[in-house]
């Protein structure tokens, strides 16, 4: 459910195209949902789509694998 509320809040927000969302997209909503339940941080890189969910998303830790 919090996946879905990500969602519907950057496309109030003008963030996210209320046409569709990319199952990619949805699945990174899902672990950062996740990982900010448990307190973990994501190692990805993918760091636009987390950039983006982090305005929403409060206390959401994610960064790059190291080395960059």
């Amino acid at each position: 459910m919090r996946a879905s509320y990500l969602i519907a809040r950057l496309i109030e927000a003008g963030r996210l195209s209320a046409g569709g969302v990319a199952r990619s997209f949805l699945n990174d909503c899902l672990l950062a949902a996740s990982a900010r339940e448990h307190g973990f941080t994501i190692v990805t890189n993918d760091i636009r789509d987390f950039r983006l969910i982090a305005t929403i998303e409060t206390g959401l830790k994610y960064g790059a694998p190291w080395p960059a």
